[in-house]
């Protein structure tokens, strides 16, 4: 599950919740408070960051900080083909597809796999 789709859960429920009952609304305070109980333990330190600043965050400020972090550990991938002339060992000019898998990662970009194929 996604951050924002945890996000998203935990708000759908408490509005299910206000609707049940309104005497118990679940405030945004609990709201946060159960977020951050229920976050995997590599985001745990973004949430205990939070309880240091001088006034406390909204659910919009926790949000924010750990969806940039999801992104940031989501590797994403391109694949860049070229085709162009090549000279075989037989004297050939024969057609070669270059495709290289790279891994992105900011401003990086990790080499990970290239296959090149040959054809006619």
């Amino acid at each position: 599950m996604t951050v924002s789709q945890y996000f998203s859960k935990v708000k759908f429920l408490s509005d299910e919740i206000l609707k049940l009952d309104p005497d118990n609304a679940i405030t945004e305070r609990r709201m946060k408070r159960i977020i951050i109980h229920g976050l995997r333990p590599d985001y745990k330190g973004i949430a205990t960051a939070t309880r240091g600043w001088a006034t406390e965050p909204t659910l919009a400020d926790l949000e924010n900080p750990l969806m940039n972090e999801e992104e940031l550990d989501r590797p994403s991938s391109r694949y860049v083909r070229d085709e162009e002339e090549a000279l075989s060992p037989t004297g050939e000019i024969v057609k070669a597809e270059v495709k290289i898998e790279d891994e992105v990662l900011g401003d990086h970009s990790i080499k990970k796999e290239a296959k090149v194929g040959a054809f006619k």
